[in-house]
């Protein structure tokens, strides 16, 4: 089986997920503007339940604390 890039990003963007990084550290390893591709590339990582609830609900811009 051959190697495609594609491919070669989901599984470094799961194994970032795994090993705990957020979404922006991802986008700029992979090369990715945005951390809703970062989001895309890692969406296959193995994460607890309670994890996931945790990334998810993540705040990595600070929307919410701008006044």
């Amino acid at each position: 089986m051959g190697l495609a890039p594609h491919g070669l990003r989901h599984t470094l963007g799961t194994r970032l997920r795994e090993a705990g990084a957020d979404d922006r550290t991802i986008a700029d390893i992979l090369g990715q503007r945005s951390t809703s591709m970062a989001r895309h590339y890692s969406e296959n990582a193995s994460l607890p339940e309670h994890a996931k609830g945790l990334v998810i609900g993540l705040d990595l811009i600070g929307k919410r604390n701008k006044s």
